[in-house]
């Protein structure tokens, strides 16, 4: 094996390498992940009238009405608020959601608590909450002929 006899030249390549390596892990550090995309209406409104479906509404809705907002907005429009830990599940207030109110026969699948001497009513619309980005439900809710909807539904 011949000696180097050109120390410099080696140290400049070992420098060279070492720096490159830095600029790479550098620049692996500080890759952002991108938001993903929206899903299309069609795919949100079949996913919503199936979860409506689930969770108590019967057949076909009879009207619906979507709208595309963010959790912040949908949060202030249902008085609610964001919990502490909301964002470990991804629940920020720029989560952009999709919200469909359907009407028509509804009958809960899931047990709602009344006072003891109060009938449950008969429910006339659903409405359903999904993240606009994965289709996930996020929340959901009934009305009766005398709740106020989040918003007019023909």
């Amino acid at each position: 094996m011949k000696p180097i006899k050109n120390h410099k030249v080696v140290f400049a390549l070992l420098a060279l390498a070492v720096v490159a390596l830095l600029a790479l892990g550098w620049a692996q550090m500080n890759v952002t992940a991108s938001s993903p995309a929206a899903l299309d209406e069609a795919t949100l409104t079949t996913k919503s009238i199936a979860f409506a479906q689930k969770a108590g509404l019967k057949g076909t809705p009879k009207a619906q009405k979507s709208v595309r907002m963010t959790l912040g907005e949908w949060l202030k429009i249902n008085k609610g608020g964001l919990g502490t830990d909301a964002g470990k599940f991804g629940l920020t207030p720029t989560l952009p959601v999709f919200v469909m109110v359907m009407r028509g026969e509804v009958v809960p699948t899931t047990p709602i608590e009344l006072p003891p001497d109060q009938p449950e009513p008969k429910y006339t619309a659903i409405v359903m909450v999904l993240n606009a980005n994965t289709g996930v439900p996020i929340t959901w809710g009934y009305a009766d002929e005398g709740d106020k909807l989040p918003f007019d539904v023909p």
